[in-house]
């Protein structure tokens, strides 16, 4: 796991649950590309997953979809404690631009991107986050990571983050992050 993955849990104690030798790990598609279930933890307040694509490892990756489920929480309390975590990663002008996605059948939803880098500048990821809330359920967030430099060395385009949006809103999180 990168050092920015670990940032993500550093203002929360999480236990690890280990995957189930023999059983398969759960998947979800993104970008027509299949990730599926590679480390998981939680406590009695949120819960994370991070699902990978074949060959990669919580220790060596390209792209991650993190699910995050915060337990208790409102919309804006999840995006509140999901900030404060990684604003020490930003830059000091970042200002994240949130919008509410349009599709989807959620009561509650905000996305924004996010630039992330490690306190030394060594690792860096773009991350897209998707959050939605539904009323008497808990409040999850999607993020799709991918490490910098890209392979290609071009930011995704604004077509290309609607579509990872359009995917993240598909995505069968509760079912996926059991």
């Amino acid at each position: 796991m990168t050092v920015l993955a670990h940032a993500r849990l550093a203002a929360i104690l999480l236990a690890a649950l280990p995957l189930t030798a023999g059983a398969a790990a759960p998947c979800v598609k993104l970008d027509h590309q299949s990730y599926c279930r590679a480390w998981s933890a939680k406590n009695s307040s949120m819960s994370k997953t991070e699902f990978l694509r074949s060959g990669e490892t919580v220790n060596h990756w390209q792209n991650m979809i993190t699910i995050l489920r915060y337990n208790g929480a409102t919309l804006e309390g999840a995006i509140n404690t999901y900030m404060s975590v990684v604003q020490a990663y930003m830059g000091p002008h970042d200002r994240p631009v949130w919008i509410a996605p349009k599709h989807g059948s959620h009561h509650g939803v905000a996305a924004t991107r996010l630039v992330l880098q490690s306190p030394d500048g060594s690792e860096g990821e773009y991350v897209v986050i998707y959050f939605f809330s539904d009323p008497g359920k808990p409040v999850y967030a999607i993020a799709f990571s991918q490490h910098l430099p890209l392979p290609s060395g071009e930011i995704p385009t604004m077509a290309q983050y609607g579509k990872w949006l359009t995917d993240m809103q598909a995505m069968p999180v509760a079912s996926v992050t059991r």
